[in-house]
């Protein structure tokens, strides 16, 4: 189980809520979107065919005030082998939904305030990138 936390600030972020709601229900997963009060929360649903495994992510967001938002998401499973690896899959669900709402923050001109880990805040393409330049580095140092 991987957790994430982002922190949102600007004008009418609640509108965050409906415009992630338009933008998940574009995709092919099983999704369901919960609403009460100052609180949503997101379930998700996907299959990841290089595990051949089931992954279920709950997002929360918690509204402050009309211009603040505080997000939790939990990804599980999505597990296989003996070992139990989740081959990235978890990962994977976590750069989707934190991009995503990066992309509705940008259109918005709303601010992301902290995303924890720091290196979710990158593509999955920026982050692959940055592992071989890495290794790469490692190799001549």
């Amino acid at each position: 189980m991987n957790v994430a936390y982002m922190t949102i600030e600007g004008d009418d972020i609640r509108k965050l809520g409906d415009i992630l709601d338009q933008s998940i229900s574009s995709y092919n997963t099983n999704s369901h979107i919960y609403r009460d009060g100052d609180t949503m929360m997101i379930m998700r649903e996907c299959y990841y065919m290089r595990i051949s495994s089931t992954l279920m992510s709950a997002t929360i967001l918690k509204f402050i005030g009309n211009n603040r938002v505080e997000i939790e998401q939990v990804v599980s499973g999505g597990k296989s082998g003996a070992l139990m690896l989740s081959w990235g899959s978890e990962n994977s669900e976590h750069r989707f939904m934190i991009n995503n709402i990066m992309e509705i923050c940008a259109e918005n001109s709303w601010k992301v305030i902290k995303v924890n880990p720091e290196a979710l805040r990158k593509s999955l393409k920026e982050s692959m990138i940055s592992k071989f330049k890495d290794k790469v580095s490692d190799i001549f140092n």
